[in-house]
């Protein structure tokens, strides 16, 4: 009887398999490309700093081109501590991209934006548009009549807000600069090889980047827990530089590259205005009711979503408010045909997820989240709930 012979180890081959396993979970995972469509709402990008900045290098019209190039309806430039750009008369319609212009305001307690260009703040000189948001964030005294602002990057590692007692109109729930300076911080090796990953495959280099803060959220609804309609917007604070140390900085990421990520869906009640005055003034008017949901287009188009809540014979959409019906309310989440994977959807109340994602049976101010689950595949590089769209409340009473 012949012996069987054994089964000999060969190491090349497994560095020659290494390769080929890595190829296939690097590339399992690459973007949809969907056309868009338009719905009842416009969208857009807030909170971008152009060379009007002291920390940004990109010009107005270099903002404008890729916020094109990103097919969107709106652009909020948020300089910090100028409005320059909107004396120098750039704020204006370029192609088929409204640029507004406003400014970050430097604070004791943080940063704020202060939305004023639309008032008549927008003549002041830069210093006293500085004191009187201060003034506006402690007193509740507006610059002007129309005047609103937006506490920036609350939980930046940086600089954050440090007064969590003193409300604003509204707050960034999401800021894409701080979420890459927030992992960094906590795992710098993991945040490395995600950014090796980025020039091989951009799609999973920013699933591995991109998440949200949870404690951005809860500052969110306890504002609405005190007080009703604190609007929550998804910031992109992006400068089109990173700087690594003094006189030292990397031109990336680029204009382009950060709005095709995620953007902000603003609803109309109306027909959208035919002047970009009255655009903008529509615009901010829709933020300050709260009619706002926030995606991250880079996993799918908004399109085909929506999320109403129906008491009896009314209903509401994000930022209205409804009285509660005998028998309870009833949520309805609607999601894009043909999303590449599964989705979960999360309903809160006053900031506390609900079992039934389907009834509402008190009231309070409900919100609802959109995940997807998504994982590469051998789930090694990206196995996670991966955000797609956030609504802001409705309030139910």
């Amino acid at each position: 009887m012949k012996k069987r012979l054994p089964i000999q180890y060969e190491p090349r081959l497994l560095w020659w398999l290494l390769p080929v396993v890595f190829f296939f979970e690097l590339f399992s995972l690459v973007p949809n490309r969907t056309p868009l469509k338009k719905g009842n709402y416009v969208r857009g990008v807030y909170h971008v700093h152009s060379n009007f900045s002291h920390d940004a290098t990109g010009s107005i019209e270099r903002i404008a081109e890729a916020a094109n190039a990103a097919n969107l309806d709106f652009v909020v430039v948020t300089d910090h501590n100028t409005l320059e750009a909107h004396r120098l008369k750039l704020d204006k319609t370029y192609g088929s991209v409204d640029l507004f212009v406003e400014t970050e305001a430097s604070l004791p307690m943080g940063h704020a934006v202060s939305f004023v260009s639309h008032t008549t703040a927008e003549g002041m000189k830069d210093e006293d548009i500085e004191k009187q948001s201060l003034r506006q964030i402690e007193q509740k005294t507006p610059i002007a009549a129309g005047s609103f602002q937006i506490i920036a990057h609350p939980t930046n590692v940086k600089r954050p807000w440090e007064r969590l007692d003193l409300f604003a109109k509204g707050v960034e729930v999401v800021n894409l600069d701080s979420i890459w300076r927030e992992q960094l911080n906590a795992d710098w090796g993991s945040t490395l090889f995600t950014a090796l990953l980025y020039p091989l495959n951009q799609f999973v280099s920013m699933l591995r980047l991109l998440r949200v803060n949870p404690k951005n959220f809860q500052i969110w609804d306890n504002m609405n827990s005190v007080s009703k309609n604190h609007v929550g917007l998804l910031a992109h604070d992006t400068h089109e530089n990173v700087q690594l140390g003094k006189g030292v900085h990397v031109l990336w990421p680029t204009y382009r590259e950060t709005f095709k990520l995620a953007s902000n869906i603003v609803y109309l009640d109306e027909p959208q205005a035919s002047t970009f005055e009255a655009r903008r003034q529509q615009l901010y008017e829709q933020i300050g009711k709260g009619r706002v949901a926030f995606v991250f287009d880079y996993l799918y188009p908004f399109q085909d979503s929506d999320w109403i809540v129906r008491c009896g014979e009314r209903s509401a959409r994000c930022g209205e408010q409804l009285a509660f019906a005998e028998g309870g309310c009833t949520s309805e989440v609607k999601t894009p045909e043909g999303f590449p994977y599964p989705l979960v959807v999360k309903l809160l109340r006053n900031g506390r997820a609900i079992e039934d994602t389907t009834r509402l049976s008190e009231p309070g101010a409900y919100r609802v989240e959109v995940w997807a689950r998504v994982h590469s595949r051998f789930s090694v590089l990206v196995d996670d709930l991966i955000p797609f769209a956030f609504y802001n409340p409705i309030y139910v009473q």
